[in-house]
């Protein structure tokens, strides 16, 4: 579309404003609805992370159990973190 609008009929403009401003309220639309999914999908991975966060706590006390018994010791979770997990 060219810069200069003065050899364009009213109706012309007319019609190109139209075009615009529905082109707008799509791209508002679109818009609101990207917004929503973007919501939708932080709250998923704040429930994923605690998820994986308790079975990551979990897993830690499972290992600091199962290395007293092996070795009769009480082991840091931090070093069973480094030892056992992969």
């Amino acid at each position: 579309m060219s810069a200069s609008f003065s050899n364009l009929t009213r109706q012309e403009l007319y019609t190109i404003v139209t075009q615009l401003q529905t082109a707008v309220e799509e791209l508002s639309v679109r818009i609101e609805k990207v917004k929503k999914d973007n919501r939708h999908l932080s709250k998923e991975n704040t429930l994923l992370q605690s998820y994986i966060g308790n079975l990551i706590a979990k897993v830690g006390v499972l290992e600091c159990v199962v290395v007293w018994h092996l070795f009769d010791t009480i082991t840091c979770p931090s070093l069973l973190m480094s030892v056992w997990v992969f």
